[in-house]
């Protein structure tokens, strides 16, 4: 039970009690659903919810009377309607004042002792009610109330009313006229005995919150303990100069915890306020705790670090915690902490093997066996020790070239990426491709070569796996192929079948249409795919070819059978995709069959008109697996995307195609031309070749207009989307150089950059770590001697360029250097060697293809 003040324990083991029933009433009124003009949204719950049980009327049909004095005999008959007394039988109290309106409810309340009279035979039914006795009446009614007497603030409470109103405060029900002063002679309101009666009446419904106690569970979490700290949120608790992050109640104790952004300050009082809403006025209570850091426990963390990094820090937790302790504020709290290691790793001139702040050097490169391992060992002011860690292992490694996981891959057959992860006894040439995987440096989906992967397989009966990702099936069955490197593992699910893939299924753009004897063929993309989901490469739709077969529906024509259209096409590439020729043969309608050997594996729904009469025109693409936005970058050069092709097919009335129009041009010379918006075209250029082939060509980022008009009649217009994606650096980590103190020292590409030979020629550039680009790429970054960051997207190792001597690979970015010192650059390289005198700094920057500074380093020297 909590804490009762003394007026309350008095007044506990005196007062009477009674066991009364009463509906609870939990209405929701809104001031203009109510007869009474007067009773405004403060009173319109309340008013409302008395009002419809019969409890309270008005002192007319139009006025509640809420800012009128309530009498007391007025408050007599309302209190003995809300707990539904018998009135009729109850015993005559044997006051002499009231009348016959009154007098049943004043019985009955006072053979309750709930009421008295102001003397032995006299009530005052007509003097006004105060608010010290409202409260004892309403605690009389309602004894539950009684149990949550709290002190009050207030310095008028009287004697003989105190318990009361501490019993109406510490419930909730209450509030005083001001800070300090609760009213207790003043008269009450026929609208405030209506919210006060009200709430009262709800008390066993409303779960009003109370907090016993509050502790400090560690330097950023309180546990409070109460009663219906459910009903309280983080918002109703603050604490200066620190702010609530969380509130959260168990639902099995109801014991609630706060949690705070900042720590507490070790050993200091702190005062927690709890902001309530009472009677419409805010009750501040305060909770006073204090938090003092004892630490019994400390354990180093085992870590991997790297190995030329700058300002890299040992960790350590405290106490069990599950988070890495704050030495600042350890050391705030009066302790004192040292890292001791077995070898000198600590920053500092010269290194050491112990720290007060266990930040590492920056150079760890040469450290014996790439390891080493400490311990912390923390002690009070008085020098005694109070926590002592075991050792903990620390690895050494290049996180440039350390992978903490690895993310995707490709399993490629002949050059087919296959999606189901099946392969055939058949597939002769399956390898792992694509692997790409994060860095402990941070670099996201950085490419990983085969040579860097360990490769394993579950099952060798099924399938084998060599050094290079290569997999050979050996029979039909499933085996997971694991991928390792380093610490980083990823599996895949690999089924071996025994039966070769042919093709089963294809996908067509167009599986119904309608053609014109006279007029053009239709072009039709396809994508093809076998009895496992994979695509099909090598799919020669060509007739002659053999690989597939048509059954054509056949009309007769002059006694004559004549197929209804031919189809001809090209061969799926590695995607499984190839382009259909459909051409019109006779009038007619009618079904093409598509046969990879006995699988059809489409259907074309085609129908020939001999209607060659032109009714409308639509600008069409000549690749249906084209879209209209172009991009000036392609990061494979054979597959570029920085044009696209229309044509303007005429159409009869029936919507059958009688082929592309041929009177256009790009020079208002035929019936159609062709434009671009002339503000445009700096975005777009738009030409009219062969067969009214309309090519389109970007020229810059932007969205164009490509128009067709008839004289000066727009007839078509469509917008052209123009992007720029090739990539240029977004992120560069550099490597921490030491100051150079030694003259001949030589900084170069090198110095600041991961780099790598990647097994090329050795005079071919190295490959750049630890970048990443605005677009992905599957090319690796390279830098020159000049220090140009390109894509190698011809796999040569070196930066190609055109006669004149411009590059025709992306450069992606810069590494420059500037300096302060005598020496000078090597001429052409981002090379320089220091010589004796030497004093200043040399800063190497990297800069995007705007110049923008994407990263630099700083080195000091002062060589001698």
């Amino acid at each position: 039970m909590a804490y009762q003040p003394k007026s309350y324990r008095k007044f506990a083991a005196t007062a009477a009690t009674a066991t009364l029933v009463a509906t609870a009433v939990t209405p929701a009124f809104a001031a203009e659903n109510l007869p009474f003009g007067d009773v405004n949204q403060n009173y319109a719950e309340a008013v409302g919810a008395l009002y419809s049980k019969g409890i309270v009327n008005g002192v007319s049909k139009t006025e509640f009377g809420t800012y009128q004095s309530l009498k007391r005999g007025d408050a007599a008959v309302i209190i003995a309607r809300a707990l539904e007394l018998d009135t009729k039988n109850a015993p005559d109290a044997g006051f002499k004042d009231v009348n016959s309106n009154i007098k049943g409810a004043v019985n009955a309340l006072v053979a309750k002792g709930i009421i008295s009279g102001v003397s032995k035979d006299k009530f005052d039914p007509n003097s006004p009610l105060t608010r010290g006795q409202m409260a004892k009446i309403l605690v009389n009614a309602y004894p539950t109330l009684k149990d949550k007497a709290k002190e009050t603030p207030f310095k008028d409470l009287t004697a003989d009313f105190k318990p009361y109103i501490e019993a109406l405060y510490g419930a909730g029900i209450t509030g005083g006229t001001s800070d300090t002063t609760y009213g207790t002679t003043k008269n009450i309101t026929r609208g405030d005995f209506a919210k006060l009666l009200y709430k009262a009446m709800n008390f066993d419904n409303v779960k009003v919150p109370q907090v016993d106690t509050v502790q400090a569970v560690n330097a950023t979490t309180v546990q409070l303990k109460g009663s219906n700290l459910d009903q309280l949120k983080a918002d109703n608790f603050s604490l200066d100069g620190n702010k609530v992050t969380s509130y959260n109640v168990d639902p099995e104790t109801g014991d609630a915890t706060l949690t705070f952004e900042k720590k507490f300050e070790s050993g200091k009082e702190q005062t927690l306020k709890l902001t309530e809403k009472v009677d419409g006025q805010d009750k501040v209570t305060e909770l006073k705790f204090t938090y003092t850091l004892e630490i019994k426990s400390v354990e180093a963390n085992a870590l991997t670090v790297d190995d030329n990094t700058a300002n890299q820090k040992l960790t350590f937790k405290i106490n069990g915690e599950a988070t890495d302790a704050d030495l600042d504020y350890i050391k705030a709290s009066g302790y004192n902490v040292e890292f001791q290691a077995t070898s000198n790793v600590f920053d500092g001139t010269p290194v050491s093997s112990s720290s007060a702040t266990g930040v590492l050097a920056s150079d760890l490169s040469s450290l014996k066996d790439k390891s080493f391992a400490y311990k912390v060992v923390i002690t009070d002011k008085d020098g005694n020790t109070v926590a002592e860690s075991p050792l903990a292992e620390v690895k050494v490694v290049d996180k440039s070239s350390v992978y903490t996981s690895i993310n995707s891959f490709d399993i490629v057959n002949n050059g087919v990426k296959l999606t189901s992860n099946t392969v055939t006894l058949s597939d002769s040439n399956v390898s792992i491709a694509n692997i790409k995987g994060d860095l402990a440096d941070g670099t996201k989906d950085a490419p990983i070569s085969s040579s860097a992967v360990e490769y394993s397989s579950s099952n060798k009966n099924v399938a084998l796996v060599d050094s290079n990702g290569n997999i050979l099936p050996i029979a039909p069955g499933k085996t997971t192929i694991t991928l390792k490197a380093g610490d980083a593992t990823k599996t895949i699910d690999l089924t071996v079948a025994a039966d070769a893939r042919v093709a089963k299924t294809a996908t067509v753009s167009n599986s119904n249409i309608k053609l014109i004897n006279s007029g053009s063929p239709a072009t039709v993309s396809v994508q093809v795919k076998d009895q496992y989901g994979d695509p099909v490469k090598d799919v020669d739709f060509n007739p002659s070819a053999g690989s597939v077969s048509y059954e054509t529906t056949k009309v007769d024509v002059n006694g004559t059978p004549t197929e209804v259209v031919t189809v001809t096409g090209d061969k799926t590439d590695s995607e499984g995709k190839a382009q259909l020729t459909v051409t019109p043969q006779a009038v007619g309608d009618g079904t093409v069959k598509v046969k990879a050997g006995n699988n059809v594996i489409a259907t074309l729904n085609v129908s020939v008109s001999k209607d060659a009469t032109v009714a409308s025109h639509k600008l069409e693409l000549v690749d249906p697996s084209q879209d209209t936005t172009l991009d000036l970058y392609a990061d494979d050069p054979t597959k570029p995307d920085d044009t696209v092709k229309f044509v303007y097919n005429k159409y009869n009335a029936s919507g059958y195609l009688l082929g592309a129009e041929d009177n256009i041009s790009d020079d208002n010379t035929k019936q159609y031309s062709v434009s671009v918006d002339p503000s445009d075209k700096s975005i777009i250029d738009a030409s009219v070749g062969a067969n009214g082939v309309i090519t389109v060509t970007a020229k810059k980022a932007g969205t164009a207009n490509l128009i067709i008009k008839e004289g000066s009649v727009v007839r078509e217009k469509v917008a052209i989307t123009v992007k720029d994606s090739t990539p240029t650096v977004a992120t560069a980590t550099l490597k921490s150089v030491d100051k150079v103190t030694k003259a001949g020292t030589t900084l170069n590409a090198g110095s600041v950059l991961t780099l790598n030979d990647d097994d090329l020629d050795p005079s071919t550039d190295n490959v750049v770590q630890n970048i990443t680009l605005t677009t992905p790429s599957n090319n690796k970054v390279r830098i020159t001697d000049d220090g140009k960051l390109y894509l190698d997207a011809n796999k040569n190792g070196t930066l190609d360029k055109d006669g004149s001597g411009k590059p025709t690979e992306v450069v992606v970015g810069t590494l420059n250097i500037t300096e302060n010192i005598t020496s000078d650059p090597t001429t052409g390289t981002v090379s320089i060697t220091t010589a004796s005198g030497d004093k200043g700094s040399i800063v190497y920057s990297v800069k995007d293809n705007s110049g923008k500074v994407i990263a630099t380093q700083v080195i000091d020297v002062d060589a001698q």
